[in-house]
């Protein structure tokens, strides 16, 4: 049940790194092509 257990948050925390990830690289992306001349 202990493994389980760690192994759903390490795949939450896993899930929310790669969201993250997508929504900085998404934003950057806006961003240089939004500010570009």
């Amino acid at each position: 049940m202990g493994r389980s257990m760690a192994d759903v948050l390490h795949f939450c925390a896993l899930f929310v790194v790669l969201l993250a990830l997508k929504i900085i690289i998404f934003f950057t992306v806006y961003c240089l092509v939004k500010y570009k001349p």
